[in-house]
């Protein structure tokens, strides 16, 4: 267990860069999906086909 943290501390920078590289995929996934799902979410619920095929689908046995 002492080997991973005495690795950690000399691999510091590749840990740090690493660490910033991973949060910043995670915030443009995450913009992208909002981007994607907020205008779709609005689209759907306003949509009258959406509204027709949601009624017909709480009905569907």
């Amino acid at each position: 267990m002492n080997d991973f943290f005495v690795n950690l501390y000399l691999k510091k920078s590749e840990v740090l860069s690493l660490l910033l590289e991973h949060i910043e995929l995670t915030l443009l996934a995450v913009l992208i999906a909002v981007f994607i799902g907020v205008p779709l979410g609005i689209f759907i619920t306003n949509s009258t086909f959406a509204d027709k095929n949601r009624r017909e689908s709480l009905y569907f046995q």
